[in-house]
C-alpha cells in the first residue's frame, strides 16, 4: 500500500506541476505552451477536471470553440457539480449561436452557484437576444439583489424598461445608475 500511495503522490505532483506551469503560461498569453502542459497533466491524471477547464479556456482564446466544448464536457464527466465548466461551455455555445444549449448550461450554473453574477448577466443578455424580456427582467432584478450598488445593471435594466414601455421604471433606474 505504501508503494502505491508513493506512486500516486509522485504522479499527482507531476500532474500538478504541469497544471501550474500551464496556468503560468496561460497568464502570459502563451496558450500553445499552456495547452501542451494541460495535456500532459491530463495524460498523467485523466480525471484532472481543472486541467480540462483551463485547456478549454485556452482553446476558446484561440477560437477553437469545438475543442473547448469537448474539454468543458470532459471536465463535467469527472465533476458534475463544476459550475465553472457549465458556465464556460455556455459561453462557447453562445459563440456557436447554440443558444438552447447555452441556456441549459447557464441554468445549471445558477443552480450550482446561485450567487454567480456572471451567469445571471450572461443569461439575461441571452434572454434579451431571444426577446424573452420578462426572463431578462427577472435576472437583472436578481443581479441587483446580489449587487445593489452596480450602476451598470440599473442602466441595462432601464433600457429593458424602455423596451417594455415602462418609462417611469426606466427613469427610476436611470436616476439610480447616476
Amino acid at each position: 500500500i505504501g508503494l502505491f500511495l508513493f506512486t500516486l503522490n509522485t504522479y499527482s505532483q507531476t500532474a500538478n506541476d504541469f497544471y501550474n506551469s500551464g496556468i503560468r503560461k496561460a497568464g502570459q498569453n502563451n496558450c500553445a505552451g499552456a495547452i501542451s502542459d494541460f495535456t500532459r497533466a491530463i495524460e498523467i491524471l485523466p480525471y484532472f477536471y481543472e486541467a480540462f477547464l483551463e485547456r478549454g479556456k485556452c482553446y476558446m482564446s484561440q477560437k477553437k470553440i469545438k475543442e473547448a466544448i469537448i474539454d468543458y464536457s470532459s471536465a463535467l464527466e469527472h465533476n458534475k457539480n463544476y459550475y465553472e465548466a457549465y458556465y464556460n461551455r455556455a459561453i462557447a455555445y453562445i459563440a456557436l449561436n447554440n443558444n438552447k444549449e447555452a441556456l441549459k448550461d447557464l441554468n445549471q450554473t445558477i443552480t450550482l452557484f446561485p450567487d454567480g453574477k456572471d451567469a445571471y448577466f450572461t443569461r439575461a443578455e441571452l434572454y434579451m437576444k431571444e426577446s424573452q424580456y420578462e426572463n431578462a427582467m427577472k435576472d437583472y432584478s436578481t443581479l441587483l439583489n446580489l449587487d445593489e450598488e452596480n450602476a451598470m445593471i440599473y442602466f441595462v435594466r432601464a433600457k429593458l424598461f424602455i423596451e417594455l414601455n415602462q418609462a417611469e421604471d426606466a427613469l427610476n433606474d436611470l436616476n439610480t445608475s447616476l
